[in-house]
């Protein structure tokens, strides 16, 4: 954002600056561009203003002066260039092991990330507009006076001269693409989590905000001195916006705060130090993965045998993962793998085919059901795994006590956090916490067995799984409502200290933004088998 905001301010330098200082503004403006772009590709944003202040000093260039712009632009290119050499693609989270020109070229052309070719999935959830209407929501929550004086720009816009007006209009076109532009080439889930991760996109179209408020102030500061013929010292102006970026910084303090949660942390080593292992382990969530890879690489490799990646994998990770098969896995020969990113589930269903004799978990799922998924949970079962998952092959008996001890073993080396989650969702009303969205995976542990034992008729197993998820994920009404449907039907759970039946009430008052993670995988399949019941897939 810093970056974004310089370049923009250099390129506004460029426009409104004398002949021959023109061409030195554009080189920070590129300088701070480039640099943008090494750390990440939304500072294409600033497109429109960088056209501007290019055309704004076309007359001053000449091929010399081409040339040290051309070198400028390319600054990012060294950047990578330190990534590939002092890359390591066999650690757990190889993002910069860029070993060849192809890997370099791949960073910005591919399919899976990127400000070029982003992912819509079109749910009517994260429709651009709705996406829109809660970016404008945070923004209110901000930015408050700045968001509401940027349209008073427009009241002065026809009396401003022809060099302001185009810096304006630069600045609206790259607040439009930063918004309805982006959101139209991706969707961000607006609930748990990811919703508070994501608020990283909403950054550079917040700062353009800002530059447009602080406009609109200007001009209503000078029409008042105008109307009331006041005399304000520069001085005075200058305390006056001060206080108001201040107060703005004051009201972002309680998402930062909420941010320095360390629960991730012990969901990293919770969640992944049980496991078996030269395990696999694969993800729908990028951030998730990322965060337990890096948590790996910082504790020094603790975990250095699991392999954890998307599924399908990225082509960053695909170099690594033929090596972690060929040293610790058996793969048949005639093995065949998709990298459709549009088919996680048929990867899988692949994967396990391939892989016959290895363990693969699920880690923070978040993929779509479709006809893979239909077709995987016939063949195959999702067994509870502390906030994991294991996928394995459908059995006629399962050894549910023994199930129920292994997890009872698995959860021992949890740390709750529920009293600290509850009191920040008490404080913060307004905000998401990934605490509380990763406690509910947690929580979804227990819902998996507590569907298992309910399939094989174990009632009794059943109602204690969700009893166990109620206590750790109190803010999820599916479980009461599971927990009271059990006592409904099965009398002799009626006898239990607590009538959940009498909870329902209660339960319909609780939010469902985080109700879609504690779902067992049994849940999609009931979707998708609604869906494809009619006609044949």
């Amino acid at each position: 954002t810093l970056l974004f905001c310089l370049c923009t301010e250099f390129c506004c330098y460029t426009v409104l600056a004398k002949a021959e200082n023109k061409i030195r503004f554009l080189l920070l403006a590129a300088f701070c561009g480039s640099l943008g772009v090494a750390n990440h590709h939304t500072i294409i944003f600033v497109l429109p203003q960088s056209l501007l202040a290019l055309y704004a000093a076309w007359p001053q260039l000449n091929i010399k002066r081409g040339l040290y712009l051309a070198g400028t632009c390319f600054t990012f290119v060294f950047i990578y260039i330190l990534f590939a050499l002092l890359g390591d693609p066999d650690e757990l989270i190889s993002w910069r092991a860029l070993q060849t020109p192809y890997d370099l070229w791949h960073v910005f052309l591919r399919k899976d990330y990127g400000t070029f070719a982003l992912t819509n999935y079109g749910d009517a959830q994260t429709f651009p507009l709705a996406y829109l209407r809660y970016f404008m929501l945070h923004a209110w929550h901000d930015l408050h006076i700045l968001l509401i004086a940027a349209p008073c720009m427009f009241l002065g816009f026809k009396t401003s001269t022809t060099t302001r007006k185009s810096i304006l209009i630069s600045l609206w076109i790259s607040l439009g693409l930063a918004t309805i532009g982006f959101f139209m080439l991706f969707n961000a889930p607006m609930q748990g989590y990811l919703a508070a991760n994501n608020l990283k996109f909403f950054a550079l179209p917040q700062a353009t905000l800002c530059i447009l408020g602080a406009c609109g102030l200007q001009y209503l500061f000078t029409r008042a001195q105008s109307a009331f013929h006041l005399r304000l010292k520069h001085a005075l102006l200058g305390l006056v916006f001060f206080l108001i970026l201040l107060t703005t910084m004051i009201a972002r303090l309680p998402l930062m705060d909420a941010s320095a949660e360390t629960s991730l942390g012990d969901f990293c080593q919770d969640t992944l130090a049980p496991l078996p292992r030269n395990a696999i382990v694969l993800g729908g969530s990028d951030d998730v993965l990322f965060a337990c890879g890096l948590y790996f690489v910082q504790t020094k490799n603790m975990r250095d045998d699991l392999h954890l990646m998307h599924a399908p994998p990225v082509e960053r990770e695909m170099k690594r993962f033929k090596k972690v098969v060929e040293k610790h896995h058996q793969l048949k020969q005639e093995a065949f793998l998709t990298l459709n990113m549009s088919r996680p589930w048929e990867f899988i269903g692949q994967l396990l085919d391939a892989l016959p004799r290895s363990r693969i978990f699920m880690l923070d799922v978040s993929l779509q059901p479709d006809l893979h998924y239909y077709e995987l949970t016939r063949r195959y079962k999702f067994i509870p795994w502390g906030a994991a998952a294991e996928i394995v092959p459908i059995e006629k008996d399962i050894d549910l006590s023994a199930l129920e001890q292994k997890t009872l073993s698995i959860y021992d080396s949890y740390k709750n956090h529920l009293p600290r989650i509850q009191a920040l969702s008490e404080f913060f009303p307004t905000r998401y916490h990934h605490a509380q969205r990763l406690q509910t995976a947690l929580a979804s542990g227990w819902a998996e067995l507590a569907n298992l034992a309910r399939v094989e008729k174990d009632v009794s197993m059943s109602f204690r799984a969700i009893e166990r998820a109620i206590e750790m994920a109190p803010w999820i009404s599916e479980f009461y409502f599971e927990a009271a449907k059990l006592q409904t039907q099965n009398p002799a759970l009626q006898q239990n200290p607590i009538d959940y039946r009498q909870l329902l009430d209660y339960a319909r008052t609780l939010s469902p933004e985080y109700s879609i993670y504690a779902l067992p995988q049994a849940a999609f399949k009931e979707m998708v088998e609604e869906k494809f019941s009619k006609t044949k897939p």
